[in-house]
């Protein structure tokens, strides 16, 4: 077969064009085997190859669904264009780079060679096993497999149906690990995506993959009838418990609870146990139906244990140095303030209703009923 003077240019030019190519994606999708020897890339479709100057720039570009192929992994976009002398390629409409492990999405993303940068813009969303990272700009360093995305940025783990949102976030990849800052939220679903916990704050860092997840500063959380805030907090995914510290109070319905630590037990993400811990203290308001000077029950020890059962006190236990001072009503009517004092404490409730009242006193124990 004999080939046309212009034949011989295009087809120089593809193989060109292609060998170029091979060397832009390749580190992307082959990141876990850098030691493999890199697979090819073919060009498997394009409706117009172009050669084309702007300046003194030469630029190479496939028009019309393109499409790569390398190994596993598939590129495809609307438009690419190599600027061969500033070592960048830009792909456009509809970019997608996919292999099996994880993928690159966006309306329009630079990559510049010397940098091994990817600058992704307009819808952008990167897929990496179970953590989707959605924004509207998005940088991914192939060196040190990292991410920085901003502006309506979102990090969420499927498999844990949690969501890490803010206006900037850092990801590392190798590294199972993100920073999020501007107004991060943090918030995890239940089972059956009903009941939802969400804690806010200035600052939010993921690690081991979301295994923890501390925040810092004006930290609030909220997950039903109970909500709290302080000044730092972690989340632990294996035990199910949140830690709160630096001045934390909490809140169920007319209840406060004060201590130097509080931890919040999780079961399918509905808080079942508060423990206040160090210098402990609960305060609970008086139903405003009845007539006192001193509308409030306190308890005070050194650890307070509040167990919740349909988000209505179950038990509550009082450990060392325990002090109850609880109102006694009988049909509304105040008929004093009951004080117990001993080692523990162990208060039983009943459809939300204080029934009896156990204390633990070296060397004694004795029960009290609450209306005496």
């Amino acid at each position: 077969m004999i080939l046309s003077r212009l034949d011989k240019k295009l087809l120089f030019f593809t193989l060109v064009l292609i060998i170029s190519w091979s060397q832009t994606s390749s580190a992307f999708f082959l990141q876990k085997n850098k030691h493999m020897p890199k697979a090819r890339m073919r060009l498997l479709h394009a409706d117009e190859l172009r050669g084309e100057t702007f300046g003194k720039q030469f630029v190479r570009r496939l028009i019309g669904h393109v499409k790569f192929e390398q190994g596993s992994a598939l590129v495809t976009c609307r438009e690419a264009q190599e600027f061969v002398d500033e070592g960048k390629v830009v792909f456009i409409g509809n970019v997608s780079f996919r292999d099996q492990s994880k993928a690159l999405y966006g309306d329009r993303i630079v990559y510049y060679r010397s940098q091994k940068l990817f600058v992704a813009r307009g819808n952008v969303k990167f897929v990496d096993s179970t953590k989707i990272l959605t924004a509207d700009d998005l940088q991914y360093f192939e060196q040190d497999e990292k991410a920085i995305a901003d502006h309506h940025v979102v990090l969420a783990d499927t498999s844990e149906r949690m969501t890490l949102t803010g206006k900037h976030v850092e990801y590392f990849r190798n590294k199972a690990y993100a920073k999020i800052i501007g107004q991060p939220v943090f918030s995890r679903l239940d089972s059956l995506a009903e009941r939802r916990l969400v804690i806010t704050g200035d600052l939010m860092e993921m690690f081991d993959d979301g295994e923890r997840v501390k925040v810092l500063n004006n930290v609030k959380v909220k997950r039903g009838e109970v909500t709290a805030n302080c000044g730092a907090l972690e989340f632990f995914r294996s035990e199910e418990k949140i830690a709160l510290s630096v001045e934390p109070t909490a809140y169920r319905f007319h209840d406060v609870l004060f201590g130097d630590k509080i931890d919040l037990i999780l079961v399918n993400n509905e808080v079942k146990e508060i423990h206040v811990l160090g210098e402990a203290i609960v305060s609970s308001k008086v139903d405003s139906s009845v007539q006192t000077t001193t509308p409030y029950d306190l308890l005070t020890g050194e650890k307070i244990l509040v167990s919740l059962k349909d988000e209505l006190i179950d038990t509550v236990k009082v450990m060392e140095r325990a002090t109850s001072f609880y109102h006694v009503i009988e049909d509304s009517v105040e008929q004093g303030i009951n004080k117990v004092l001993g080692d523990d404490l162990q208060m039983i409730f009943l459809n939300g209703e204080l029934e009896t009242v156990k204390v633990q006193s070296s060397p004694s124990t004795s029960d009290r009923k609450s209306v005496v």
